[in-house]
């Protein structure tokens, strides 16, 4: 991002017939008995042309089924479908037991 920005980055993918892209998260802990666990959270999307604000890469990427980026969604929705939420639930799920 600090050599290409947003625009360098979504003029890459525009090369391609394919602007799909994965965005993945994962949490991992150590138990008591010393065994890692992992939890990945996947969010697919498509680059498309810097639009909105935020984070990072929010403005490149429109999640699937919705019809604007991260940066424009605002940080309630994208909180509640993120790729960091869907890792996050997991690993609490898991530590519940």
């Amino acid at each position: 991002m600090k050599g290409l920005g947003l625009k360098g980055i979504a003029d890459l993918v525009y090369r391609y017939d394919d602007h799909r892209a994965t965005a993945r998260t994962t949490l991992g802990c150590r138990d008591a008995k010393g065994d890692n666990h992992y939890f990945v959270g996947e969010l697919s999307g498509t680059i498309v042309p810097p639009q909105g604000e935020g984070f990072g890469w929010d403005a490149i990427f429109m999640p699937d089924g919705y019809d604007k980026t991260f940066g424009e969604l605002g940080h309630d929705i994208k909180i509640g479908i993120s790729m960091r939420t869907i890792a996050a639930r997991k690993l609490a799920a898991h530590l519940a037991g």
